[in-house]
């Protein structure tokens, strides 16, 4: 993604405009108590479409009703309610010691506090500049409390007054968000926040044609690839039960090409993220998600549909050993856009393996709007040295396509750019409901089969398909159907049901595979996990394993 941006050598306290349209998005993530790394870029997309809903209101559900935010289930993996943290505790709400988000000293927060931010009748209009840090052992967490009902505090995009005075980066990161982490101006070079929790918040509506009054006094316009929660540099962040919708981008994490700049260690949990992206001539530049860092995952995440009429992904990542996993993802254009390191090259590229993503225990359901190629693995900047040039390691998944002969004549599963990529499938299923005709890859790479149900016909490619489709045991393993007898088709309950052809038939798992990558858990909806009773061999097809 691309934006303006300013910056300063080290050693400096001036700026230096780069007039690059360049945006920086970069991600990372502690994956299990180890640094997982992963990076990923952004592009900048230039049409400012109109908003789907009345902003005050957010944008609309996929079903056409407004949205309430709820708190979701709280689970294993979840942290405990928003309570006090080990040092101070700053109360934010109507009836509490902080009437306002600006009263909140949120450049002077230290480790161990917390901000509690309670919900309130009305949303807060008003922006945050983070850019404090905690420690390993102690994090600055910033945490919504519930009312009675489980509605989530609002902070509102829309209308949102920057605190007087703030002391952004730039002037071009301030319409860049709705709650911003990065450093301010005044800051040492080099310096980046750090060891962040921000969970249980609701954040929406920065949007191009929305309007926010900015730290001087001013009423601008956001960019058009505005976040609800942006990250320009960061490391150790955790972003986890949040809402985030009717923005340009709803979660996006920048780096670029010095370690000054590079985003690390991002963890992204459990997090309810929908209706976001643009329309118009650039309308595929934003996505629900858009991250670069070194060192990502994304869990027990549901995605929905975007805004409508938007051509952006579910999910554009450009980092380095990206894991997704346990999520619900519906809808986008492409399911996964998992595409090179861009801006942050000169520091991803030095991971080993950087290209190598994990995609396991993902339900996926790929809509009437999505494109033609599902899963895309590769790059899209036509500078091939930084290409992904590694496995896209894709197990335990269950796809449901639903596109007909209509909305594009082959749903081609992957998109490999060149015979350099490949992808390990294996113990999937993959049902097509429409007519159209699917095909395991697009025109380029190699895609190694193991087990799979598919819905029958499947063809290796289309009539230009150059690459290759290679058996993991030498023999075809893929098992052929009509039905793969879900639970509850309707109810979008896509357990196997007692007699379907998929259970008990999983094959072995990628050899060499690290414990912490197996599928241990399995999604539960909505945004919660349960543990998978199986895995390998004899394991049921697909994301969830039921009883």
């Amino acid at each position: 993604m691309c934006y303006l941006v300013e910056s300063r050598k080290p050693g400096s306290t001036k700026r230096a405009m780069n007039l690059r349209f360049c945006q920086r998005a970069v991600c990372s993530v502690v994956l299990l108590g180890a640094c997982v790394p992963t990076t990923t870029a952004c592009r900048r997309s230039k049409d400012a479409p109109a908003p789907t809903a009345n902003a005050a209101q957010g944008v609309e559900s996929p079903a056409g009703g407004p949205v309430q935010a709820k708190a979701p289930a709280r689970s294993a993996w979840q942290a405990t309610a928003c309570s006090p943290g080990s040092a101070k505790t700053f109360e934010v709400g109507p009836d509490q010691a902080n009437k306002t988000l600006a009263s909140v000293p949120w450049g002077d927060l230290q480790p161990g506090d917390t901000v509690r931010i309670h919900s309130a009748p009305e949303p807060y209009r008003e922006k945050v500049l983070f850019s404090a840090s905690g420690t390993a052992a102690a994090p600055i967490r910033v945490c919504g409390v519930p009312d009675a009902n489980g509605n989530l505090p609002v902070i509102e995009g829309s209308g949102a007054v920057t605190k007087p005075g703030l002391a952004f980066p730039s002037t071009y990161t301030e319409p860049r968000g709705v709650f911003v982490i990065t450093e301010t101006h005044d800051q040492r070079w080099g310096y980046k926040p750090s060891y962040i929790v921000i969970e249980g918040l609701e954040v929406r509506n920065g949007f191009a044609t929305e309007k926010f009054t900015d730290a001087s006094g001013k009423q601008l316009p956001y960019l058009e690839n505005a976040a609800a929660i942006f990250v320009e540099r960061g490391e150790h962040i955790t972003v986890r039960g949040n809402v985030m919708h009717g923005c340009g981008n709803g979660f996006f994490v920048a780096s670029s090409g010095d370690e000054a700049t590079q985003s690390r260690d991002i963890l992204v949990e459990g997090n309810y993220i929908y209706g976001n992206g643009s329309t118009g001539n650039n309308k595929d530049r934003h996505h629900n998600i858009y991250t670069e860092a070194i060192g990502i995952t994304f869990q027990y995440n549901r995605l929905g549909p975007l805004r409508e009429g938007s051509g952006g992904s579910a999910l554009k990542d450009r980092s380095a050993n990206t894991i997704i996993r346990y999520n619900w993802i519906e809808g986008g254009s492409r399911s996964l856009d998992l595409v090179e390191p861009e801006d942050s090259f000169p520091q991803a590229g030095k991971v080993p393996n950087f290209g190598d993503a994990y995609v396991y225990g993902n339900v996926f359901v790929a809509t009437k709007v999505s494109a033609s190629r599902v899963f895309h693995y590769g790059g899209d900047t036509g500078e091939f040295p930084k290409y992904r040039r590694g496995t896209l390691f894709f197990y335990n998944n269950t796809v449901v396509s639903f596109a007909s002969e209509a909305d594009h004549y082959f749903t081609n599963l992957f998109q490999l750019d060149t015979d350099e990529q490949t992808a390990d499938v294996r113990n999937n299923l993959i049902q097509r409901v429409g007519d159209s005709h699917l095909t395991w890859s697009f025109e380029k790479g190699v895609v190694r089969l193991g087990t799979n149900w598919v819905t029958s016909p499947i063809s290796s490619g289309r009539k230009e398909f150059t690459g290759k489709i290679l058996p993991l045991s030498g023999k075809d393993q893929t098992l052929l159907g009509d039905d793969p007898k879900f639970r509850s088709f309707p109810a979008q309950d896509y357990c196997l049901a007692e007699g379907s052809p998929a259970r008990g038939v999983g094959g072995a798992l990628p050899d060499n595979l690290p414990a912490e990558l197996r599928p241990t858990l399995q999604y539960k909806p909505h945004q919660s996990s349960i543990p998978r009773p199986r895995m390998g061999v004899g394991d049921d097809l697909g994301a969830l394993s039921c009883p």
